[in-house]
């Protein structure tokens, strides 16, 4: 299980980032959402916190709109990134 990135924040909120490189916005599938999911609940466990997990994702052009993009809580575009 790999997380790209965790930012623990002061806020008792954990992002567990996912950082994609997509020549458009990036579309997550239905198994993916459930991997995200289990991943989560890994890392509850590992770390056995009771902070909320964020899934974040950091990506070229964002999310694409679609049934399993709720995962994603949160978003970071490169545009964002590099203004």
């Amino acid at each position: 299980m790999q997380i790209d990135l965790i930012i623990d924040r002061a806020d008792r909120i954990i992002n567990l980032c996912e950082i994609k490189f997509s020549i458009e916005k990036y579309s997550i599938t239905k198994e993916y959402a459930e991997k995200l999911r289990e991943r989560m609940s890994y890392f509850r466990e590992a770390v056995r916190t009771k902070k909320s997990l964020i899934n974040t994702f950091i990506t070229t052009y964002g999310i694409l709109q679609n049934k399993n993009s709720a995962i994603c809580q949160s978003e970071v575009t490169m545009d964002r990134l590099f203004s």
